[in-house]
């Protein structure tokens, strides 16, 4: 049942254990898998308390006391109707579910579920980051082959994720700053462009060794190319 209702929400590899997908990006985290779990029963518990209510409520509706449901027994069968008696059936089965509820809410349980549910949830270590052209930014996935974003997606299985988004706030100061360092070079400006663009890209399509070099004040220390 966790791996049907979180599917989309937690995976297992064996080289990172159990990671859950945060609503943009997937986190590796055990306790995070626990804290999952942990919803899950929550909500079971509720829906327990929810149907043993009902349950109870219809009881009562036929005209059995409180009194006379809380002691049962066979002498309260011998009294109750075949529908009544239907009834008084379903609010034990509702009991019960509610006491198996209880009893897997045990710490022991949660985590011989999650050992269970790894084979149901597994995906390959290869299926993370996979696609180097996604770049995940707060709030957003870009793909950067068209600039296009879209809102994360847990298929995606990307990890990692920047610091911040991008925005028209500062370009022109960027702008400005790429003609102070670069003498208004255009061709020199392109290049620099493009290599700052290719290492968003999370795969090495070039190689070059970067040397900034020249006499003060040009922007080696203030413009950088990680």
């Amino acid at each position: 049942m966790v791996a049907r209702e979180y599917g989309n929400e937690l995976c297992y590899t064996e080289a990172t254990d159990y990671l859950r997908f945060n609503g943009e990006r997937w986190v590796e985290s055990k306790q995070e898998a626990v804290g999952a779990m942990e919803e899950f029963l929550d909500l079971q518990l509720a829906d327990a308390y929810d149907d043993l209510a009902k349950a109870k409520e219809a009881l009562v509706a036929t005209g059995i006391s409180e009194a006379e449901l809380n002691a049962g027994g066979k002498k309260l069968e011998a009294t109750l109707g075949e529908g009544q008696y239907k009834l008084l059936q379903e609010y034990l089965n509702a009991k019960q579910y509610l006491i198996f509820v209880l009893k897997r809410r045990d710490m022991r349980y949660i985590i011989t579920a999650l050992l269970a549910a790894k084979p149901m949830l597994g995906i390959d270590i290869n299926d993370l980051d996979s696609n180097v052209y996604l770049l995940n930014v707060p709030g957003a996935t870009f793909d950067l082959r068209d600039g296009i974003s879209k809102e994360p997606d847990p298929a995606d299985f990307i990890t990692q994720q920047t610091s911040c988004s991008p925005d028209e706030a500062g370009k022109e100061l960027w702008l400005s700053a790429l003609d102070i360092f670069f003498c208004k070079d255009k061709k020199l400006i392109q290049y620099v462009k493009e290599t700052a663009g290719i290492v968003a890209v999370g795969e090495v399509r070039e190689e070059a060794l970067i040397i900034s070099y020249g006499e003060g004040r040009n922007g080696k220390s203030t413009f950088g190319i990680p």
